[in-house]
Order: C-alpha cells, then sequence, then structure tokens
C-alpha cells in the first residue's frame, strides 16, 4: 500500500519509493539547514527512472500555510551517486529572518 509506513519514520512508501529510499528502513528523508549567509537549503533525493511521480517542495513558516518550493528558493545543486539516486539542494533567494521553518516533500502521479 503506497501511504503504508512500515517503519514508522514519517515517510509513506510511495514517498520513500520515489526518494531512492526503503520502507523498511527508518530514513531522516528530506533536510532543512541554513547555510553560513543564513539561507535556508532544503535537501533532498530522487530516484531516477521515476518519471511518473511528480515530487513537490512545499515551505512554511507555521504549518498552515504552504507554498511551493520554488515560489522563494532556487535550484543550486544537483548531483548524482551512480546508483540511480540525484541529490537536488535548493537555497532560499533571501536570508532567513530566524524565525521558523519547516519544509515537506509530496509524491503523487502524474
Amino acid at each position: 500500500m503506497a501511504s503504508a509506513d512500515e517503519d514508522g519514520d514519517g515517510l509513506s512508501a510511495f514517498l520513500e519509493f520515489a526518494s531512492g529510499s526503503s520502507d523498511r528502513v527508518f530514513n531522516a528523508g528530506p533536510r532543512l539547514t541554513r547555510d553560513s549567509f543564513g539561507h535556508l537549503l532544503c535537501t533532498y533525493q530522487r530516484r531516477l527512472g521515476t518519471d511518473g511521480i511528480l515530487l513537490e517542495g512545499e515551505v512554511s513558516g507555521d504549518l498552515t500555510n504552504w507554498m511551493p518550493l520554488e515560489d522563494s528558493f532556487i535550484l543550486v545543486g544537483e548531483s548524482g551517486d551512480g546508483v540511480g539516486l540525484r541529490t537536488l539542494v535548493w537555497r532560499s533567494t533571501v536570508p532567513d529572518n530566524g524565525g521558523k521553518a519547516f519544509f515537506r516533500l509530496r509524491a503523487s502521479e502524474r
């Protein structure tokens, strides 16, 4: 079942498949960090060959109002690991003001 979470890490089996991880192994999933200039960095992996799956990042300051990652972030890094995964890094266009910030990744069929 796509919505199952066998390992209890809070990531659905569908999202884990799309991001190249396993629903049988606990995974921290997408990461939100800050760089040395105060910009937020959103980092996640994507499994190659999953063109039928749409991965959409969203950011929020309050867990209620979410906006598409592309509205305030730019893609600054994309690299492969040689085994079928791509790591994407998005950076906020302006430095963070030090407030709360949340990042989520949604997976859906195209």
